[in-house]
């Protein structure tokens, strides 16, 4: 779709024109088309996204699960308790697939922070 798109407005097709051409949302034409737009919906989704893992983060505890840091929830990340079953990290499945599929992922995890993270991957700290 989105070479037809941009063919039709090389040759000076509108927006509307296109539309009913196509039979797309006039939204999906001035995605393909606009770099200006391409970037404000990206800047949208990715904002939507660090508040989605920002609200998960809290909806788990919101604090280490293992010293109870609480400061900073940029600082903590989900663990996977068993990696062998793990389909993704919790981030970027909000991203692929959305909030639900995060959440089923984050139900096999704990919330650590940055310092007991890498403790436990280096072994120090067992879970």
């Amino acid at each position: 779709m989105k070479e037809k798109i941009l063919e039709l407005r090389k040759s000076g097709h509108t927006y509307n024109e296109i539309v009913k051409q196509i039979g797309c949302a006039k939204s999906s034409v001035s995605y393909h088309c606009s770099d200006k737009v391409k970037q404000k919906y990206k800047d949208y989704r990715n904002k939507n996204r660090k508040k989605s893992i920002k609200d998960l983060k809290s909806q788990f505890g919101g604090k280490c699960f293992v010293c109870g840091y609480d400061r900073c929830l940029t600082s903590l990340s989900f663990h996977h308790k068993n990696p062998k079953i793990k389909l993704g990290s919790v981030g970027r499945l909000i991203y692929d697939k959305g909030k639900r599929a995060a959440i089923l992922e984050a139900k096999k995890c704990i919330l650590v922070c940055a310092n007991c993270h890498g403790e436990i991957h280096e072994g120090i700290i067992h879970i």
